[in-house]
């Protein structure tokens, strides 16, 4: 993967509960509040099982060090749970964890240091890098304990680390105090230099609490801080913490306009830089696209070939080892990737750049923040926040943009983490960079449908197929999962898909060979069924209809709503089941057909008839990917509806024999 931040330190690491005490010296505690040792619930927030009575955190770039301080109420045995105290991953060649120390405090004041050792194990070992965990648990913690730990964490005397402070918790905060002392020395960043540790920050907090210089330190304090409540389909949950983030600063960076043009050229050239070896680039072009060929015909070709190339993006990481025995280098230009035959998903983006560029097609890049797990931020001057490349390529006057970097995407399309994107784009006309916006997914792009259908005898379990169809990124979300597994995991991934849809007691078998590597065809899937249906009640029979969305939870439990609700992309999901139903059975009653539309949502369901068979349509569709919190209560109401439709069933009258439960 490229890194073309300027910043010449590790990246900066995300912790499992960032804090600790400056003012302690190594093996102290703070005294025991005897009435902390009283409390017994938090008013604040009735049924917690714990919160956070003190946090705090230091960081130290004169020193190099971070340090953690931490101390828990524990309210319910739910909350014992925090006594399981995991730090998060980082490289032991650049960092080392030291002076971890705990203790937990019973309510009536026993204390009970914790004296094992810390359980360590490697999660990542590759080239230049070897992240381990460490984990502990603090001895005998029951509910009315206090739990508290500290550590700190070292690293090496080049390193400058300006601090990323995520405050919010999923615990509710009493208080939090976080403080970074700037490095003091020189620090050269490429060919600039910082003088006298010029840093600056950018933040976000609830009652808008703000950083304050005291002496060589940045400090910040913050007061009851709220639980951070995870919602269904709820934004990157990493914008929506309050957080502190810092960056030392040159002459570019003393304003947000002059940083993102100083990046901006600085890809622009590595862009171009990349492209400039194209010797094999061209005797490969020969031999993928014809004279006759129209543009879109070139581009095409050229989009298909190279995702022929090994992605591995998509690969388990190599170790160090693999890489010397494949002898495999980093990718500088669009020549190294077709000598490698291999590349990581911006390598792939760039040689396909490259490849249209020299058929005589003009192509940029483009690089965005992908909205998985957070949004582009304009105030944050972190280059390292813009982590995804697209294409950008101009076909008889209209520009198209393409996603040659991620595997199994359609031509033509997105994958919908770089949908709707904010981000820095090249320029013809200024030969350089700009920022730009990557186009929305479209509903129609994302399709799911199923159509099965069903024989039920009067007695044991109905028998019948399902047809699923894929489209666009549903499509596309199966292929990458499947990208990881071999053909074993891949029909156990479609299986424990299809019984996610039915009964628990539904025995589902895969019947055909989907097309995983076809990325421009619907991924088809057809199953043998065999499921339990039929549920007696006195003298009728009931027959749920809706059955693969029966007996799901509704979408949305919340009755009121914090955040914005967020889809990951538009979609339509269509259902068509028909039911044969048993000899000597006749139709009773079937459910009211019912539709229900808003501006941006609609679902359907619709009942038939037909000698002995009964069908049930139904239909959901959702055409924007972000709704709301004011429109949060007409979305709630139209999923409410739909998911009452789902619960309905078929009254059946005659026959012998409908077991309970069957």
């Amino acid at each position: 993967m490229h890194h073309f931040g300027r910043w010449h330190f590790l990246p900066v690491l995300v912790w499992f509960f960032l804090l600790i005490p400056a003012r302690l010296s190594a093996g102290d505690f703070p005294p025991v509040n005897s009435a902390e040792l009283k409390i017994t619930s938090l008013p604040n927030q009735p049924g917690a099982a714990a919160y956070v009575l003190y946090r705090e955190e230091i960081d130290d770039d004169q020193m190099h060090f971070h340090q953690v301080y931490q101390r828990i109420k524990i309210l319910t045995d739910a909350g014992r749970k925090y006594a399981d105290v995991e730090l998060a991953p980082y490289n032991s060649r650049e960092f080392s964890i030291t002076d971890i120390k705990g203790r937990t405090i019973h309510a009536d004041g026993t204390i009970i240091p914790f004296e094992g050792k810390p359980f360590e194990k490697t999660v990542i070992k590759g080239e230049g890098v070897s992240y381990k965990v460490k984990a502990f648990t603090l001895p005998d913690v029951q509910a009315g304990s206090i739990i508290e730990y500290r550590y700190t964490l070292r690293y090496n005397d080049t390193t400058v680390l300006a601090p990323h402070w995520t405050i919010s918790s999923e615990l509710y905060q009493q208080k939090v105090h976080l403080s970074f002392k700037r490095s003091r020395r020189d620090v050269i960043i490429d060919h600039d230099q910082i003088t006298d540790g010029g840093v600056s920050w950018t933040w976000s907090t609830f009652h808008n609490e703000k950083p304050v210089e005291k002496g060589d330190r940045i400090e910040i304090d913050v007061e009851k801080v709220p639980a951070f409540e995870q919602e269904e389909y709820m934004p990157p949950a990493s914008i929506l913490k309050a957080f502190v983030d810092f960056y030392y600063t040159t002459d570019f960076t003393k304003t947000s306009e002059l940083y993102w043009k100083e990046e901006g050229g600085f890809w622009n050239k590595d862009i171009e830089k990349f492209a400039g070896g194209h010797g094999l680039v061209d005797a490969q072009l020969s031999q993928i696209i014809s004279p006759g060929d129209t543009n879109e015909q070139k581009v095409r070709k050229i989009y298909a070939w190279v995702g022929t190339l090994e992605n591995t993006t998509y690969k388990p990481e190599r170790t160090e080892k693999e890489i010397k025995a494949l002898g495999l280098k980093e990718n500088r230009t669009a020549d190294d990737v077709l000598r490698q035959k291999s590349g990581d998903r911006d390598d792939i983006t760039r040689l396909f750049i490259t490849m249209v560029r020299r058929a005589g097609i003009p192509a940029y890049a483009m690089r965005v923040t992908g909205r998985d797990d957070s949004y582009f931020l304009k105030t944050l001057l972190d280059y390292r926040q813009l982590d995804y490349e697209v294409a950008i390529v101009q076909i008889d006057g209209k520009e198209v943009f393409l996603d040659p970097g991620t595997r199994f995407c359609p031509y033509g399309k997105l994958y919908w983490v770089v949908t709707a994107c904010v981000g820095l784009r090249q320029s013809a006309a200024s030969k350089g960079a700009e920022f730009a916006q990557t186009p929305a997914p479209e509903y129609s792009d994302s399709r799911r449908q199923r159509s099965a259908v069903f024989s039920i005898a009067s007695t044991g379990p109905a028998v019948g197929t399902i047809e699923a169809t894929f489209t666009g990124q549903y499509a596309l979300r199966l292929r990458l999962r499947g990208a990881r597994t071999d053909d074993d995991g891949k029909l156990k991934l479609l299986q424990d898909e299809a019984r996610k849809w039915l009964t628990a007691d539904a025995e589902v078998r895969l019947l055909n060979k989907p097309e995983w590597e076809n990325a421009e065809k619907p991924l088809l899937a057809v199953f043998k069924v065999s499921a339990g249906l039929l549920t007696s009640a006195g003298h009728r029979v009931l027959l749920p209809l809706n059955l693969f969305a029966f007996n799901q939870p509704s979408r949305f439990s919340h009755k009121e709503r914090r955040n914005a609700v967020y889809f990951q992309f538009p979609f339509v999901e269509v259902d068509m089941i028909t039911f044969k139903l048993p000899p000597g059975f006749a139709l009773e009653s079937l459910p009211q057909s019912d539709v229900q539309t808003t501006g941006y949502a609609a679902f359907l369901t619709k009942y038939t008839q037909a000698g002995d068979s009964v069908t049930a349509e139904r239909q959901v569709g959702v055409g924007t990917n972000i709704v709301t919190v004011e429109k949060y209560p007409e979305l709630k109401a139209l999923f409410d509806k739909s998911h009452d439709a789902d619960q309905q069933q078929a009254v059946l009258k005659g026959g012998r024999g409908a077991s309970q439960g069957q």
